[in-house]
């Protein structure tokens, strides 16, 4: 194999890709003709010290997805549904394409129901020890 070979065949799969485009996903998107009074999308979300964000961008038990665009968590269900009640996490902030959280590179504070206490607010001392007094 000639040292110019790996390059050419990086090359002709990033112009497969180019070409072709990566696998597409068989949901589509929902608009507001989708939607009507009997219609329902269930995602789960989470609190975040902003508004509370989807947890990714399908529905559940649906091929619909949020449209292109609307800000998303990028973490899985299951990982979101494992999250201890009033527990800060660090979560990956994304935007919904075509039903998958593209994750942005930025995190945001998230938790499952209320906001865990502000730890700013919260006054500790250290532990003392006791002197003993001798009897």
């Amino acid at each position: 194999m000639t040292s110019g070979m790996p390059f050419t065949v990086v090359l002709f799969l990033c112009a497969f890709q180019v070409l072709f485009g990566f696998s597409e996903n068989t949901g589509h998107e929902l608009s507001d003709e989708d939607c009507d009074d009997n219609s329902t999308c269930i995602i789960q979300s989470l609190n975040t010290t902003g508004d509370p964000l989807t947890v990714g961008c399908m529905c559940e038990n649906s091929t619909e997805y949020l449209p292109n665009g609307t800000e998303c968590l990028g973490l899985s269900e299951a990982a979101a549904t494992r999250m201890q009640v009033n527990v800060s996490y660090v979560c990956p902030v994304g935007l919904c394409y075509n039903g998958f959280c593209e994750r942005s590179g930025l995190s945001i504070q998230c938790w499952h129901d209320t906001q865990p206490p502000n730890s700013t607010n919260v006054t500790t001392k250290a532990p003392t020890i006791a002197a003993r007094s001798e009897m």
